[in-house]
């Protein structure tokens, strides 16, 4: 197996093996890649994190850590206690803000790329070092790294979690065993959606023991090892011990916040909670949906690794479970939090780094590699030829011209003849249709980098994305400068004005009204309006001779049926005819008294 083969050690892998070395033994090409996706990794998740407004559950959590952190009441039940202690230590540390409540989940992402090092063995060097690349620049992820969510923690400990497993499985090291603990410990603590992977592990690990068994002792199966012998107690106990430090440690805020050991028992209920039928949900298919709009190297490379890499090692067909278990849970779910994507993601992206490893080794050797080079080189004009069609029969001023479909469909061919043609000079149908693989792997990436750029930094909070649920405008922000600059311009200070503010405590203005200590929110009828008054748009307010200022909280954006051309221009432009529905708000201020 090419996988296993490119990590058997030569000779000159040895140390000192190479007497002209530069710099230290553990620097080689690989490792350098490594620290250079975490450098790509860390720029993309830190940079302009709080350029986007918090969603309406961030500034929630968000509000909850900074109440506690000023000395209110520990608020954190339905929150992850990782990130709400998380965030109060951020808070103390700099500034609190739209920027220090992200950099927990940010930090979880960054560190998330590297550990696919820690799977070489099972994915190969290349399978591993693609999957770290797929992980540092793939949207979703990206994109809930720079978001205060649970479920991004959660999947980087999911993976440390299954990487301890899978190689304490084999190499039997006592470091492994407390990776799995720690590991373990945090994605408890992180989310809900832990629970998703630990059903496939539990699932995984009952199917093989229970098909050994049933073989009989003269068979092995491929985890016998794991399951055959016991952990030591010098190394059992200390693993269990590592469990419950990190848990109670680190629920509790270093024994700061004892409510933190039922809240993190509570993400199981919020999470069971989630699978109840709820109006005007998502469909069945959303998960399927965002695989296609935002992951489709993946989808398609892990779907293809699905296929042939299951029956040759247990750790593939432990990915092919895992992939299982986690669509078929979050189908059923009646929410269907965006998150969720996340545990489905996963284990695809495992196995697309490794079908993909597979798949340039296979590449590597001197004749297929001039071929799917040659390949590489005449289909990609064609592919981008093709993708400038889809755009042009996409075009709002000239939609659905028949003229641009049938260049896209002469596209297609050409590359298809283009494939046909290397298998028949190649002598050889596998190389061709390895160097069409590699064309579809390079231009799927580049639509990948190109869906996490809009997503992420062009268009941070447009409603017609699938993965923006909701999203808040940034016109909050001009709402909290305008109060601050009336503030001003009465009191001479920028946060004593007093504002009043209709309905119950909304996450959203409460967060970004904090520093004013006259915020009041009521229900009801305004019996003594304060100098400034927020009320919904659709509320009237009898407020007699009140200037209004209108200003925008958030918007949402349901997928209905698009089909043809406006399924395309909503694809590549996220255009569409369905406008979205928008929350909005109006600031009322009263006349200025003469004194």
């Amino acid at each position: 197996m090419v996988g296993i083969a490119m990590d058997e050690k030569t000779e000159t892998d040895a140390p000192g093996s190479t007497p002209g070395q530069f710099g230290p033994p553990w620097l080689t090409v690989e490792t350098g890649l490594y620290i250079l996706l975490l450098l790509v990794g860390a720029l993309l998740r830190f940079y302009a994190l709080g350029s986007r407004p918090l969603q309406e559950a961030e500034a929630e959590l968000a509000l909850d850590a900074w109440r506690f952190y000023n000395g209110g009441a520990a608020s954190i039940r339905g929150h992850s206690p990782l990130l709400f202690h998380g965030n109060v230590l951020f808070y103390i540390l700099f500034q609190a803000g739209d920027y220090a409540a992200r950099i927990a989940p940010a930090l979880a992402g960054t560190v998330m790329i590297a550990i696919p090092y820690l799977l070489r063995s099972r994915l190969g060097r290349r399978g591993a070092l693609i999957a770290s690349a797929f992980l540092a620049i793939s949207p979703s992820f990206l994109f809930f790294s720079r978001q205060l969510n649970g479920d991004i923690v959660a999947a980087a400990a999911s993976l440390a979690l299954v990487a301890g497993i899978f190689g304490y499985a084999t190499q039997r090291r006592s470091w492994q065993l407390y990776t799995v603990a720690a590991a373990l410990a945090v994605a408890l603590l992180a989310s809900g959606a832990t629970y998703a992977v630990l059903l496939a592990l539990i699932g995984f690990f009952g199917a093989t023991i229970a098909r050994s068994y049933l073989r009989g002792k003269d068979e092995s199966a491929p985890l016998d090892r794991l399951f055959g012998e016991k952990p030591l107690p010098d190394v059992y106990l200390p693993a269990l011990g590592v469990f419950a430090a990190v848990l109670v440690l680190l629920s509790t805020g270093l024994l700061v916040n004892l409510h933190g050991i039922q809240a993190t028992l509570d993400l199981l209920s919020v999470w069971l909670g989630q699978f109840q039928p709820v109006a005007g949900a998502q469909p069945w298919h959303y998960y399927l949906s965002l695989l296609v709009v935002y992951e489709l190297p993946v989808l398609v490379f892990g779907l293809a690794g699905a296929c042939y890499l299951s029956r040759r090692d247990p750790f593939s067909v432990f990915l092919v479970c895992w992939f299982g278990v986690g669509l078929v849970l979050y189908t059923l779910m009646g929410t269907k939090p965006p998150a969720g994507i996340l545990q489905i993601l996963l284990p695809l992206t495992l196995l697309a780094g490794r079908s993909a490893g597979d798949l340039l080794s296979q590449l590597s050797s001197g004749e297929q590699w001039l071929w799917g080079k040659l390949t590489l080189v005449v289909s990609l004009p064609v592919v981008f030829h093709l993708l400038i069609q889809a755009a042009a029969f996409a075009n709002p001023d000239d939609p659905g011209d028949p003229r641009h479909l049938a260049l896209m469909l002469l596209s297609v061919f050409f590359f298809l003849c283009v494939v046909s043609i290397v298998g028949v000079l190649s002598l050889d149908w596998r190389t061709s249709l390895r160097s069409g693989g590699l064309v579809i792997l390079v231009v799927l990436a580049s639509l990948t980098v190109h869906a996490t750029w809009r997503l992420n930094y062009h268009q941070p909070g447009n409603p017609l994305e699938l993965l923006v649920e909701k999203p808040t405008s940034a016109d909050v922000r001009n709402l909290a400068k305008a109060i601050e600059d009336l503030s001003n311009q009465r009191e001479q200070q920028r946060h004593t004005v007093k504002i009043t503010v209709t309905g119950e405590e909304d996450p959203l203005l409460a967060w970004y009204l904090r520093p004013f200590r006259d915020l009041q929110f009521v229900s009801g009828a305004i019996s003594s309006p304060t100098p400034v008054v927020i009320t919904p748009l659709v509320e009237a307010q009898h407020l007699p001779e009140y200037r209004g200022a209108r200003f925008r909280l958030q918007s949402s954006w349901q997928a209905a049926s698009l089909s043809g051309h406006d399924l395309i221009n909503w694809f590549l432009f996220r255009e569409s005819l369905q406008s979205p529905v928008h929350r909005d708000v109006v600031m009322w201020v009263a006349p200025e008294t003469e004194e």
